[in-house]
């Protein structure tokens, strides 16, 4: 019986566990996953289906036939059937095959980054051009889809998501084999804004300390950087003065202060770097429109 095969009760909680996962923009969703045992004269006949289906052979010779195609398989091979490809799996009498098979359905999220639906449309279209024969596991899918059964058995800490990763990998190395291995990508990741990095290390400066007196030229020595360089490339990046933003930051506190805090409004001026509560009142008026006062009423009208 199917269920003896020490491998298939390996496979059990793995093919149990619904999966999803996204690469970049390519959605995955997996319909099966599974391990076939070894089984003398076993074949599945003629068929297709509109999703796609990874094969790895893990020991063992068969005959597949893709379109009236036929070729053989072997330990270590693996094809891939997409949609509406009708074919047929024939295992040899002597040496019985068994596979992993990894079936799923891909969407393209559409709302993301340019480079990452332009990736994505690469990995279909390799998926989406037949390939009427078995390649060889050169990328290491097969250990890496194995890997799979054991996270989904010891369940350690992150183990769904350690799953989610490794498919990816089985996916993205599949689509390497398929394509030839030494495919260059078509697109292209932009890389970041010139002093990116600088200005990113400035706001977790003024995140961390809002609540106390800051100069630029203090921030321009953290980063070091030049005060008059820094100021007009946080400006460029931001779109917004250092000193505004760090009014934003000090506000956006005094904010969830009145809401969760009976303290007054000194004291809420001290906590935030401010100097007293009159200046907080006006700058309060200023951008807001209404008092402090009318922002606390509101919170516990509306807890």
């Amino acid at each position: 019986m199917l269920d003896l095969d020490p491998i298939k009760r390996h496979f059990r909680n793995l093919e149990r566990m619904p999966v999803q996962l996204a690469i970049g923009a390519l959605q995955v969703e997996v319909i099966k996953i599974n391990y076939v045992p070894p089984g003398p004269g076993w074949h599945v006949p003629e068929h297709k289906h509109s999703s796609y289906e990874f094969h790895f052979i893990t020991s063992g010779k068969g005959l597949v036939r893709m379109e009236q195609i036929p070729f053989h398989v072997e330990p270590n091979h693996f094809y891939l059937t997409g949609p509406e490809i009708v074919h047929a799996q024939f295992s040899d009498q002597l040496e019985p095959m068994a596979e992993l098979c990894l079936q799923c359905q891909f969407t393209i999220q559409e709302n993301v980054d340019r480079h990452s639906i332009e990736e994505a449309k690469q990995l279909l279209d390799i998926f989406n051009t037949p390939v009427y024969c078995s390649l060889p596991d050169l990328r290491g899918a097969i250990p890496l889809f194995m890997s799979c059964a054991d996270e989904a058995n010891r369940q350690l800490v992150g183990y769904y998501s350690d799953i989610q990763s490794r498919i990816a990998g089985v996916v993205i190395s599949t689509a390497r084999m398929l394509a030839g291995n030494d495919l260059r990508a078509n697109y292209s990741v932009p890389v970041k804004r010139q002093g990116y990095e600088v200005i990113l290390e400035t706001i977790l400066f003024l995140e961390d300390n809002y609540q106390h007196q800051i100069t630029l030229e203090q921030v321009a020595d953290h980063v070091h950087f030049s005060p008059r360089h820094l100021g007009r490339m946080f400006k460029l990046v931001t779109g917004k003065t250092m000193n505004r933003y760090l009014t934003e930051i000090r506000l956006n506190r005094a904010m969830h202060l009145l809401r969760q805090s009976d303290y007054s409004l000194d004291r809420i001026a001290q906590e935030i770097g401010f100097a007293n509560g009159s200046y907080l009142s006006q700058l309060f008026r200023r951008v807001y429109g209404y008092p402090p006062s009318e922002r606390r009423m509101n919170a516990n009208a509306h807890p």
